[in-house]
């Protein structure tokens, strides 16, 4: 990305996924939101009857594991910014293989039951959202044992406003530029329209004037559905430098849409994003874009 440069370019190149004689990749929605990339590790938190345990896969190289006695605890110090209810990512492995609960309180309040999907095994994490109220300043969430199962906790982060979101421009991806592709309808689509057939290796969307606060790092959301049997995935470019490769699990099928999520460097001020095909091709519906703290 240059110096002082206003303007980020990104791609999305679809490598194929086959059903047939057909290959496919879709994509619904784009939401971009401004990361501080804190992490409050469990290891390092206040640590009640639970055992602290190395692994590659955890974050830092350690997560809490063995909170399985009624008393068994893990409580965050958090501090953010401003008063809000923010969207709080807890990254957990769930080896039971049915639903484990944690209740989890904020500022010594009434606690809530949260409920953690079975994950690949134990030691196997993946990321579960939740809505916290918090002050500004330091505040204490605390993650308890349940009345089912049991959760391992790798960290808990990437606070996002979702009470007050500081921006939340919609961009319509069939107002954006399109090349090689057509609009299509469809009633679970923003503004009830999307592009599709992104299927020749020229065709593309390009949505320009995409407005960023402040330069960094922005989670990119993206909408997509996957109807062809198998995982998808995208190569994506920004700036024309190369990016992340990017995963699309299967949905419900075609237009049954999902999220997933990948983190890209943006520029202050305005952004062009395109999306462009490799092979297969991709459906879109819109961008967003909301900051974070």
């Amino acid at each position: 990305m240059p110096t002082g440069s206003t303007s980020a370019d990104i791609g999305l190149d679809a490598p194929a996924v086959t059903t047939g004689s057909l290959t496919w990749a879709c994509i619904d929605d784009l939401t971009l939101t401004l990361i501080t990339p804190v992490k409050y590790e469990a290891e390092k938190a206040v640590v009640i009857n639970g055992t602290t345990q190395t692994s590659v896969s955890a974050s830092n190289g350690k997560y809490v594991s063995g909170i399985a006695n009624s008393d068994s605890s893990v409580t965050y110090r958090v501090n953010v910014p401003a008063s809000a209810t923010y969207t709080m990512n807890i990254r957990y492995a769930n080896g039971t293989g049915a639903n484990s609960t944690m209740n989890m309180s904020v500022n010594e309040g009434t606690a809530t039951a949260v409920t953690f999907a079975p994950t690949a095994g134990w030691g196997q994490f993946v990321d579960k959202s939740v809505s916290v109220v918090l002050n500004p300043g330091d505040n204490l969430i605390k993650l308890a044992k349940g009345s089912t199962g049991t959760v391992e906790l790798d960290y808990i982060g990437e606070f996002l406003v979702s009470s007050q979101a500081l921006i939340t421009t919609r961009y319509e991806a069939e107002n954006g530029t399109i090349s090689g592709a057509t609009v299509g309808t469809a009633s679970n689509a923003s503004n009830a329209r999307y592009v599709k057939t992104i299927d020749l290796s020229t065709s593309y969307v390009q949505i320009a004037n995409i407005n960023a606060p402040t330069a960094g790092t922005y989670k990119l959301t993206i909408g997509y559905a996957n109807g062809s049997g198998s995982t998808s995935t995208h190569t994506m470019t920004v700036n024309g430098a190369s990016g992340p490769t990017v995963s699309y699990p299967v949905t419900a099928g075609w237009g049954k849409f999902g999220l997933i999520t990948v983190n890209v460097a943006l520029n202050a001020g305005n952004n062009t994003i395109k999306l462009q095909k490799g092979t297969g091709f991709a459906e879109l519906d819109y961008i967003e874009v909301a900051q974070t703290f």
